[in-house]
């Protein structure tokens, strides 16, 4: 398995549909789609029960109390079986259909390294774009030198638009439990000099 894809999800039916589009239309579709939710009471199951019933291999559903978004990533990353993975919340969606093609393509042409991120859509709620983040040139040199130095000050790289590996995780730890916010932040910074990333020139 390439891709895990992980949802983490609460009474997300006002989204989900659009997030599952986005997946299961991928060109690439070498990936398994993992949702983590924490006992949802609108129609968020009933939607992704859909989803499986067409996909059975690909989609998985697991129930967890809620505890944080800090423990439903760490609980998708335990759950999951892809060589990389990538956080896509509920009502977040890949950019097109050919996101995870490019991706594939792209590590696969940089010899496989540890992360990648890219940059991100931001959309209101009527899917009005007001811009992609990170926007500026600086912050899109792409080399992992600048990027490393760069994250010292601020977060630049949406966790949206990361792709890492498994292994990764598995030696340097998941995301801190203790942490309400920032935890993707946290963890950019505690491998930013251990590991080897690359900004991914499309959006994700």
């Amino acid at each position: 398995m390439k891709f895990s894809i992980i949802t983490c999800t609460y009474n997300s039916a006002q989204y989900i549909q659009k997030n599952i589009n986005s997946v299961k239309n991928q060109t690439c579709q070498n990936f398994e789609h993992i949702f983590i939710d924490g006992f949802s009471t609108d129609s968020t199951i009933e939607i992704i029960e859909k989803y499986r019933q067409e996909f059975p291999e690909k989609v998985k559903l697991f129930q967890f109390p809620a505890k944080g978004i800090s423990n439903a990533m760490n609980q998708g990353i335990e759950k999951s079986s892809g060589e990389y993975l990538t956080h896509l919340h509920s009502d977040d969606s890949f950019y097109d259909n050919t996101v995870l093609q490019n991706v594939d393509e792209f590590i696969e042409r940089k010899n496989k390294p540890d992360w990648i991120y890219g940059k991100i859509n931001v959309v209101e709620k009527n899917d009005a774009s007001v811009g992609t983040f990170p926007e500026r040139k600086l912050l899109q040199l792409g080399k992992n030198i600048f990027s490393s130095y760069f994250l010292k000050f601020f977060n630049f790289i949406p966790h949206q638009a990361v792709f890492i590996k498994k292994k990764t995780i598995e030696k340097f730890g998941c995301f801190d439990e203790s942490l309400k916010s920032s935890m993707d932040y946290d963890l950019w910074i505690k491998i930013r000099n251990k590991t080897k990333f690359i900004l991914f020139y499309i959006k994700l």
